[in-house]
């Protein structure tokens, strides 16, 4: 959800009030416009250049297993350019700072079988985001997941709620 200052605004037209929600590999990238009442878009409505599960993020999870490691529920995003590939460790141009998601288990296809972090981010001056992973640290750390999207302009005073999901199907 994008906030324009303390509040959220009605916006129409070519304005869009937005729910990023990244749904690595399974879903796409929805919307959440606003209006009087929000209006869901179903997945596909914005195109998703690429969405990936990193090596990085393979071995957090296999810690995990192990009972080990830290979560990844860390959200970021960054405002630079290229497309997702599992060897990437970093954001494009990561901008802003990490925001710890509150973190649980969603049902995709079987019960408990998708993990999920939802969380807000502050934006503090114009930007252009492009991009959005889960890391398991609030600075450094290791990248979960990626995905890259067409550009989101924002400005000082709004902020992004980002949504990162990894499913296991």
């Amino acid at each position: 959800m994008v906030k324009r200052g303390a509040r959220t605004r009605k916006l129409s037209g070519k304005q869009a009030l937005c729910l990023l929600m990244i749904y690595f590999l399974l879903v796409g990238v929805c919307w959440l416009k606003s209006g009087p009442l929000p209006l869901f878009i179903p997945p596909g409505s914005l195109v998703v250049l690429a969405m990936v599960f990193t090596n990085a993020g393979k071995a957090i999870t296999t810690n995990r297993l192990k009972g080990s490691g830290t979560e990844p529920n860390y959200v970021a995003i960054g405002t630079g350019a290229g497309t997702a590939v599992i060897t990437d460790t970093t954001l494009f141009t990561e901008v802003e700072t990490r925001v710890a998601g509150t973190s649980t288990q969603q049902t995709t296809t079987v019960t408990n079988d998708t993990y999920q972090s939802v969380g807000t981010i502050a934006i503090t001056a114009t930007r252009a985001i492009t991009n959005a992973g889960l890391f398991d640290a609030s600075s450094a750390g290791n990248l979960l997941i990626k995905g890259d999207f067409a550009t989101i302009n924002l400005v000082g005073g709004d902020s992004i709620q980002i949504t990162g999901k990894l499913a296991f199907s």
